[in-house]
């Protein structure tokens, strides 16, 4: 057999084996990292489950899949008009969150939109634990992280960004509660600027009601008002026992960015640079 020419292997051996070794190290070391606190991770492929076997199927009334930010069929939640799902059992893995939570989750919309819930509404004003993420007031990051009912100004008050989301095009959007600290959000990993003053979270909370996908869940209600309905996708989301810092929140965007490679499709290029190394060796 002939060996291969040494102008044709001499270059590319090298880069084989650096970029498929080094990039599955890398991956291998930030989904260790955000791997920490993760309690709940629905990816929408093709089903309803949440892949850390922590939470029941999400309660599906009438939404289904489509395309993802990649071009993967079925990979994503398809929400429509009053289509939407119910994710229960939240309080069983972030109640005793001691030092905050996160959800984070990629949204293509559109229009305005809610997701997520507050425990209570208009009817039944009193603070009440709040984990609700939005676009709305011309496509601006929208929300209610913490004790909805209790910001600066009046009781009904939302947490206001500057940061607009541009309808029709995948998003990530990630809202953080830390104790101690003012809530916040990130849009596609940067940090939002917030105009509303918020107070300071200093206390756990009990989280007893539905999270709601494709709209918002409120005081025991379902949010039917043009509003609150998102018409697009949901895709890739997270829910941590945890506050996420900024730098875990930029990487969790750029690890969510590209196609997660398989372990075996990285190995295979560095063991590919190997092979033509001892080829060439022998």
């Amino acid at each position: 057999m002939s060996k291969l020419p040494k102008k044709l292997w001499s270059p590319v051996t090298p880069i084989l084996i650096n970029v498929g070794l080094s990039l599955l190290l890398r991956s291998c070391l930030v989904a260790s990292t955000l791997d920490i606190g993760l309690v709940a991770n629905f990816r929408f492929n093709g089903d309803f489950a949440d892949n850390r076997g922590n939470l029941s199927n999400a309660a599906n009334y009438g939404s289904s899949f489509t395309n993802d930010r990649f071009g993967n069929s079925d990979s994503a939640l398809s929400i429509n008009g009053a289509q939407y799902a119910l994710i229960n059992g939240l309080g069983t893995v972030l109640t005793n969150a001691t030092s905050g939570v996160t959800v984070s989750g990629w949204y293509k919309s559109s229009k305005e939109f809610f997701s997520g819930f507050i425990q209570n509404n208009f009817a039944n004003p009193s603070p009440s634990p709040a984990l609700r993420i939005g676009v709305y007031n011309g496509g601006k990051v929208y929300g209610n992280l913490g004790l909805w009912g209790t910001y600066p100004g009046g009781p009904y008050n939302d947490m206001v960004s500057q940061e607009i989301f541009s309808f029709n095009t995948w998003h990530q959007i990630i809202g953080v509660i830390e104790f101690g600290q003012t809530p916040r959000f990130y849009l596609d990993g940067e940090p939002c600027y917030l105009t509303s003053n918020l107070p300071v979270i200093n206390a756990p909370f009990i989280f007893d009601s539905p999270f709601a996908l494709g709209t918002s869940f409120e005081g025991g209600v379902v949010m039917t008002d043009i509003n609150y309905i998102q018409n697009g996708a949901i895709d890739d989301l997270l829910f941590f026992n945890r506050p996420l810092s900024d730098s875990e929140a930029k990487s969790l965007y750029q690890t969510q960015s590209v196609p997660e490679p398989s372990a075996l499709s990285l190995l295979a290029v560095g063991f590919g640079g190997l092979a033509m190394m001892r080829r060439r060796r022998s």
